[in-house]
This record gives C-alpha cells, structure tokens and sequence, in this order.
C-alpha cells in the first residue's frame, strides 16, 4: 500500500468507495507535505474551490461510514485504516492516527499502515510498540515448543539421555516465555496503557491548572498512560518527557470503538 488515498480502496464492499473514486482512488497521494503538514489530494489541490469542497463532502462521507462500520465491527482492521486514511485527508491528525493505530494493532503483520503512522507527530517507537507478530504466530511457535520438549524430555529420560533432556527443558522454558510474551502482546494490542493526544496539551508537573506548564504534546501523538487522577492522567511522550494532562485531551486506544466519537 503506497499511499493513503490508495488505502481508501482496502476495503472493497463499502459504498464509500464509489464515492471517491473520482477523487481519492484514481490518484497518488504527493508526500510532500504542504505549509498545514498534512497531504492532500491532488485532485482536491489543484482545483477550484468548488470541488475542493466536493473533495471534503465525499471523504466525510466515507469517513462517517467506514467509523460507522468499524463501531458495528471493531476488529474489522480495514474499517479502521480507510477511517483513519480519509480522516487524515480532511487534516484531522488525531482520528488518522486512532484509525491507523488501531488497524495496526488489530492486524500487526502489515507494513503499510506502520509506514503511515510515521506521518504523524512524535518520534516513533520501535516498531511503534507493537511487534510485527500476531498471537496466532506466537501460540503455534509456543505450542509448538512446548511439545517438541515434552517428546524430547520424555525420549532423553527413556534413554538416559543428558542433551536431550536440557534441549527438551530448554524449548519447554521457551514456550513459558512465549506464553508470556503472548500475554503482553495481547495487552499491547488493546492498548490498555496508550492513548493519542485529541487536542495540544501542555504537559504539568502536578495535576492542576496551576502548576507549571512545560512541552507541549501535539494532537495525535501517541502517548503512554501512567497514572491517572481525577481529571488527570500522567502520560509519557514519545522522547521519554513525563508530566499530567487534561484526561479529555486524551483518547485511549482501547475499546476506543465505544469511547471515541467524530462530529458528523
């Protein structure tokens, strides 16, 4: 997938498709960014007024449906990248990157969508926190550790047999930390502790509108959950800076089919 506006087409049985076709499926996204820092279409930039807002109408459009789409069916991967892909034509940075991110994380194998998530603020984290592997690929290496060395340890104590025994005991630790590794991925895949930034926020050394403002995280950036507090939430920015913001400047990635909502 080389560009977002070619993402629009990922996901062929929805009526919002045809609506872009002449717009956003027929052309290659320039990645050059413009002054805003958000691409836009060609179609849509090179054109009169009239049918820049011709552009807007059509991708609201599929942004509503395809969010519509992703709420009826959350682990719907493509519902959630062509939400994010038309939200990120009509330079809302935010729902893009909750879209993005949630495709990524409903489908961690993909490439494309990760090379997008680079659009967006931040310094990204390795792999943007997410391995590339799903629990699937994780349970059937696990397993199949786990009964490689119950067979070998079995054999190596019917034959007396020392390497074989540490070999079968050590692909049996290898399936624990699967195991436990398979556990944390399934944390990270709901994102239970990460949340994206919905509005510029300045970071606080203490959780009141008082205390002193610092660096400001930028609308949608991906953040950690540290803490929470009241209103509050203390949050941990890509570059490792640490401090409390408004908790309804924040949308936390998970379950964010129920909690996160767009204007119409």
């Amino acid at each position: 997938m080389g560009s977002p506006e070619e993402g629009l087409k990922r996901d062929g049985r929805q009526d919002p498709e045809a609506c872009l076709a002449d717009t956003a499926a027929r052309e290659q996204t320039d990645r050059t960014p413009p002054a805003a820092g958000l691409p836009v279409s060609p179609t849509c930039r090179k054109r009169g007024r009239r049918t820049r807002r011709r552009c807007r109408s059509q991708f609201g459009s599929a942004r509503q449906a395809f969010f519509e789409l992703a709420q009826a069916r959350p682990r719907a991967a493509d519902a959630w990248f062509n939400f994010g892909t038309a939200s990120w034509q009509l330079n809302d940075t935010s729902a893009a990157i909750i879209g993005w991110q949630r495709a990524m994380r409903l489908d961690p194998m993909t490439s494309d969508v990760r090379e997008l998530l680079r659009l967006g603020p931040g310094t990204p984290r390795l792999w943007h926190d997410v391995p590339p592997v799903t629990l699937t690929v994780l349970g059937a290496i696990g397993g199949s550790f786990w009964l490689a060395g119950f067979l070998l340890m079995a054999f190596g104590r019917r034959r007396r047999h020392v390497f074989l025994n540490r070999l079968g005991a050590s692909l049996a630790i290898g399936a624990v930390l699967l195991l436990l590794g398979g556990i944390k991925q399934r944390e990270k895949i709901d994102g239970r502790d990460d949340a994206v930034v919905l509005s510029s926020a300045r970071l606080r050394a203490m959780p009141v509108l008082s205390s002193e403002a610092g660096i400001e995280a930028q609308p949608g950036e991906v953040v950690r959950i540290l803490g929470h507090q009241g209103a509050w939430m203390r949050v941990e920015l890509t570059d490792r800076r640490r401090g409390w913001v408004e908790a309804q400047r924040l949308q936390a990635l998970a379950h964010a089919e129920a909690t996160f909502s767009i204007a119409r």
